[in-house]
């Protein structure tokens, strides 16, 4: 037996119309529930980002960022703090920050931090939960190197070395001297660096690798730690002179004369240094050679 089936299709929209209409319903009932407050989510961060890396050096007035997205449903529900005792207690950099954005910590100046068991942390807070991160443990030191002192040449010392070297003492640091940590400045003025400006080195000394002509030249040294703290000498000075003093004259006895004293009385004149030379030697100016051997140097311009 054949048998024909028709489908009414005004009682098809019908039906379709009514599954939309408790499709709006219940959207609309969701809505109403979240409004009031009936339902709510816990608070979790969808994303993050500290801007630090574990096991870095930090120093005072140093920026830190820091990213964060929350899905909470209060736009004001982000804490970030910082620890300087691994976690054990926290000190509130800023409160109920908006919950999408970039925060910064700018290492303060007051109190100072000396740490290297540093964390930074962001919270979330709603009201069916909270989520906490964390950063790696990094250092902050905010503490130049010691005082240090320069070794060599000596203050307001004379040489006629054109390339001196140049030493120093080795720094003492809170948390250790940077891995290239001293730059020289040499200078013909007070603080100048127009004849050495070396950049940052690791050896504790300097030896020029031209020659410096002759005249005063200021020096002092640069340490730096791992955090970027600077520290740096006094200035000291060093005079080069490469030029002989003026030669004496021999007076007495006359030359190629002949004479049946044993012990000949000599005397010279007195010698004078170059303009802008470091002058004649204090206390041995002079020495007299017989037949090339040195007699011991003397403060006067005669010896017998």
């Amino acid at each position: 037996m054949l048998k024909i089936f028709r489908i009414d299709a005004s009682k098809g929209d019908i039906g379709m119309n009514r599954i939309f209409k408790i499709f709006l319903f219940v959207l609309w009932f969701l809505i109403f529930l979240l409004n009031s407050g009936q339902v709510v989510f816990a608070a979790r961060f969808t994303s993050y980002n500290f801007y630090t890396v574990a096991g870095s050096y930090y120093k005072a007035g140093d920026d830190i960022p820091v990213y964060w997205k929350s899905n909470s449903s209060a736009n004001y529900t982000v804490d970030f703090s910082y620890s300087t005792n691994n976690g054990s207690t926290w000190t509130y950099i800023a409160q109920d920050q908006y919950k999408n954005m970039t925060g910064h910590w700018i290492i303060p100046t007051s109190p100072v931090i000396n740490s290297n068991q540093v964390k930074l942390r962001i919270y979330t807070h709603g009201p069916a939960g909270d989520d906490t991160k964390d950063s790696g443990t990094f250092t902050v030191d905010s503490t130049a190197p010691n005082v240090f002192n320069g070794t060599a040449p000596g203050n307001n010392s004379w040489t006629n070395n054109k390339r001196p070297t140049f030493t120093w003492e080795v720094p003492t640091d809170n948390f250790g001297l940077d891995s290239s940590p001293y730059w020289i400045d040499i200078g013909t003025s007070l603080e100048g660096s127009d004849i050495v400006n070396d950049g940052w080195n690791t050896a504790a000394n300097y030896t020029p690798t031209f020659d410096l002509s002759d005249g005063t030249y200021f020096w002092r040294i640069w340490a730096r730690d791992k955090a970027g703290n600077e520290r740096v000498t006094s200035s000291y000075t060093v005079k080069i002179d490469t030029v002989a003093p003026n030669a004496s004259t021999l007076s007495a006895p006359a030359d190629d004369l002949w004479s049946t004293n044993a012990r000949p009385a000599f005397s010279w004149s007195a010698a004078t240094d170059n303009s802008g030379g470091s002058g004649m030697h204090a206390t041995e100016p002079y020495q007299l050679y017989l037949n090339g051997v040195g007699q011991g140097w003397t403060t006067s311009t005669s010896d017998t």
